[in-house]
């Protein structure tokens, strides 16, 4: 039996059925937790 690779305790295939974004794989590797939107979008706004 596979394993599921997890970020944070979020399986893979959660983060791809709920349309999470590189921004929201990036808070949960730094931040170990989902963050809210309008962090997330502070993530993206940085990386211009």
């Amino acid at each position: 039996m596979c394993e599921e690779p997890c970020y944070a305790g979020v399986p893979m295939s959660m983060i791809v059925e709920k349309g999470m974004g590189v921004r929201d794989v990036i808070s949960l590797l730094w931040f170990k937790r989902s963050l809210p939107r309008y962090c997330t979008q502070f993530i993206q706004v940085g990386q211009r």
